[in-house]
């Protein structure tokens, strides 16, 4: 039966899933009023179905920590779950529990080696676990007149890709060089930030003789200059985590810094209003507390992975077979209620400023959810709602 999540919870009943152990993790924003709603109900009705909780639902927030706070999660739920079923003593469980434990990096764990260079198809395929293609940027259009402040852009990109109306083509960016070369200079641990190195973690193995150490390939970046890594495959302009913010207080010489990063780190509401008026990109906050010099394979792990950008294709193969068209909308913004620095939208800039004749690295993603009917007597209706 259905459930509000406001009802009152009810275990010790034998319903048809009394035999039945469960613990959830809930997903949401803060952003919206009701958070992790949908997790909340069906905790609560797998309750009321008797299903035994194992632990209180824990939510992950989008706007603060998600990640951390499943990787917190999993761990104590598996021993939970090993517990009740008294699976402890199996080889394959005690493996099993060892890879859910939160890897704790640190200056010795990580380290960069010098390395062969890898292609950027093949580095974009490693990275993104998909078969990256190189397109070719053949023209640029700004759609608005030349004495307006806005542009929009029509890219023809040239590329033997296949796809129908209606998929989109994912668009793999590069951060702006002068914000990559500013924090380069920040960072300790960089004698070339143009030498082709490799990121290697340090592993321990339980084996039958004991703990081995063993350094490994880092599992997604591939083998570039440091330089690369921060342009195309880091994410350096979305606000740091607390967790960032709470390794950036550990390592701060400025006693200054280490208080005001250690607020930011520990309380939701501070960080949440910092990040809402400031929304800084990692720069920023290196040059808010410069004290902070990350070292800089340790700060690599730690960065989240640079994400492609999804267009709607405006063009279509029966008339271009060997081009996709995209319109984008060029991003900049201010932050602090307009008073704030310029901020600029990663792939719309990118796409602004590379050169004609440059490559554009892409793949189609698919969406027959928006296909046209085969038969084209079927009238159709087509909404432009004007959101760009």
């Amino acid at each position: 039966r259905g459930s509000s999540i406001t009802d009152v919870l009810v275990e010790d009943n034998f319903g048809p899933l009394s035999n039945v152990r469960f613990a959830v993790f809930a997903l949401g924003s803060s952003a919206y009023p009701k958070f992790a709603a949908f997790g909340q109900y069906v905790d609560n009705l797998l309750g009321e179905l008797g299903g035994e909780r194992l632990m209180k639902m824990m939510a992950g927030d989008e706007m603060c920590g998600q990640d951390q706070a499943f990787k917190k999660w999993a761990p104590h739920v598996f021993k939970l779950a090993c517990d009740t079923f008294c699976l402890d003593d199996d080889e394959s469980i005690l493996e099993a529990a060892l890879a859910l434990e939160t890897e704790t990096l640190s200056n010795a764990t990580v380290r960069f080696v010098e390395a062969k260079e890898q292609s950027t198809e093949v580095s974009l395929s490693k990275c993104y676990n998909k078969t990256v293609s190189a397109g070719v940027l053949v023209n640029r259009t700004n759609l608005h007149a030349e004495i307006s402040t806005r542009a929009t852009l029509l890219l023809e990109i040239e590329s033997s890709l296949t796809y129908h109306p209606g998929d989109h083509v994912g668009i793999y960016p590069t951060n702006r060089g002068d914000l990559v070369d500013k924090i380069i200079e920040r960072l300790i641990g960089v004698d070339d930030p143009d030498k082709v190195i490799q990121l290697q973690t340090l592993k321990e193995s339980h084996t039958s003789n004991g703990v081995v150490k063993t350094w490994v390939p880092h599992e997604r970046l591939p083998n570039c200059s440091v330089r690369q890594l921060f342009s195309r495959f880091l994410d350096i302009t979305t606000p740091p985590s607390p967790n960032l913010l709470q390794h950036f207080a550990s390592i701060a010489t400025s006693e200054d810094d280490q208080a005001k990063l250690t607020v930011l780190a520990t309380n939701p509401a501070a960080y949440e209003d910092w990040r809402h008026w400031r929304f800084p990109h990692l720069l920023e906050v290196l040059e808010e507390f410069p004290s902070v010099r990350p070292y800089a394979p340790l700060l690599v792990t730690q960065l989240p992975i640079l994400q492609p950008r999804f267009y709607s294709i405006s063009s279509s193969p029966a008339v271009y077979n060997n081009q996709i068209h995209v319109t984008v909308a060029v991003v900049t913004y201010r932050t602090e209620d307009g008073k704030g620095p310029v901020h600029y939208g990663v792939c719309s800039n990118y796409l602004q400023d590379t050169s004609i004749s440059g490559k554009v690295y892409i793949f189609v993603r698919s969406a027959p959810n928006f296909y046209l009917p085969k038969d084209i007597s079927i009238p159709v209706i087509l909404v432009g709602p004007g959101t760009g």
